[in-house]
């Protein structure tokens, strides 16, 4: 009947979403008006007259809130807890990520009290016995964060005249007196930044290597923005979808630009409303 499909198309016109829901949800509709359009004949009712009844019996309004209205905001509410969860896992992430680099300082401070005794076990020593290395081993194989730990004698260098260039020279061309090397961790973490630390106390230089920051901690930061990201560009195409504003190039600007891109894109779309 074509009043009653152009009162079904008038329902669901500001519907967006999923075409082949939409027509499902249509078609519904469409089943409940004729079934009751059939009973308002069966009692004698002419036919324009039962169409009328059927659709004042519907409610326009009530429809559009509780059918269509349902489907449209059941879609919008979707697409924010999508965005309330992309948000808070990037939160999360640099919160944990905080918590774990406040961990890793006491680490590092725990590594800095190992190097000191080393550094006292050592000091001024031309020859390391193998009893001092087993030692000096066990007591860096304790630091968290140390990847390598070498030790010069530099006697032969007037220190009393120091210059870091010329003991930076004299060590990179001379084998350690003592070399201590954690392979494994550095085998173990991935995303790590490595920095280099270098004493010089007297006769004995050191060069220690160490890792910056927790390679968890960058885990968990990347994690958390892999997810903000694709949530985000979810609920961006998702928006554009609904207000029917979804084109390719912002679409496009969207997943590759992320928010940035959803700004651009509105102000695009703002600037071409406007006239000239």
């Amino acid at each position: 009947m074509k009043k009653v499909d152009e009162y079904i198309n008038s329902i669901y016109k500001q519907a967006m979403g999923d075409k082949e829901e939409i027509e499902e949800l249509k078609d519904e509709t469409r089943n409940h008006l004729l079934k009751d359009i059939e009973e308002l004949k069966s009692e004698g009712k002419l036919e324009k007259e039962a169409v009328q009844i059927a659709i004042e019996r519907f409610g326009e309004e009530n429809v559009k809130g509780s059918v269509a209205g349902k489907f449209y905001n059941t879609q919008k509410s979707f697409s924010k807890i999508v965005l309330v969860v992309g948000i808070a896992a990037l939160i999360i992430a640099f919160v944990l990520s905080e918590v774990i680099a406040l961990a890793g300082n006491s680490a590092k401070e725990a590594d800095a009290e190992i190097h000191a005794d080393v550094m006292s076990i050592i000091a001024d020593q031309e020859t390391i016995t193998d009893e001092q290395k087993e030692v000096i081993d066990s007591m860096l194989a304790e630091a968290q964060y140390t990847t390598a730990y070498r030790y010069y004698y530099i006697n032969a260098l007037e220190v009393g005249s120091f210059d870091r260039d010329l003991v930076m020279s004299y060590t990179d061309n001379k084998d350690p007196n003592y070399l201590y090397e954690n392979k494994e961790l550095l085998e173990n973490t991935a995303f790590t930044e490595i920095g280099t630390t270098t004493v010089t106390e007297g006769n004995s230089h050191v060069v220690r290597e160490t890792i910056i920051n927790s390679p968890l901690s960058s885990v968990v930061i990347l994690i958390g923005i892999v997810v903000y990201w694709i949530l985000f560009a979810f609920w961006g195409l998702t928006t554009l979808y609904q207000r029917n504003n979804l084109k390719f190039g912002g679409g496009l600007l969207v997943v590759t630009l992320n928010v940035v891109g959803y700004i651009l894109y509105l102000q695009w779309e703002k600037n071409m409303k406007e006239p000239a």
